[in-house]
């Protein structure tokens, strides 16, 4: 189901016994937004070099591993080693 606390309210009020399952697809976009939101935060604390790095490879950084060809899997082993508060993030799901 949808993330709103909406309907997570409705849901544990008409059906309090049944638990909740949130659908792929807003899993995914509250990551992604999550993983954007911290590449920005660290883009913004570089200078130079580093912010440079970072900040033209937004989309690489969101891409999936097992999708990237060959020359851009490199460069997104380069990026995620130079960052790797990407690997770590932690999302507060339950």
């Amino acid at each position: 189901m949808d993330m709103s606390v909406s309907y997570i309210s409705a849901v544990k009020e008409i059906l309090p016994d049944i638990p909740i399952v949130f659908d792929r697809y807003h899993e995914m976009a509250l990551m992604n937004i999550q993983i954007n939101d911290l590449r920005r935060e660290l883009q913004s604390s570089l200078s130079g070099k580093g912010k440079k790095f970072l900040e033209c490879r937004r989309f690489l950084s969101l891409r999936n591993y097992d999708g990237v060809l060959d020359d851009d899997r490199t460069r997104l082993d380069t990026l995620l080693k130079a960052n790797a508060h990407l690997y770590e993030m932690q999302f507060p799901f339950q």
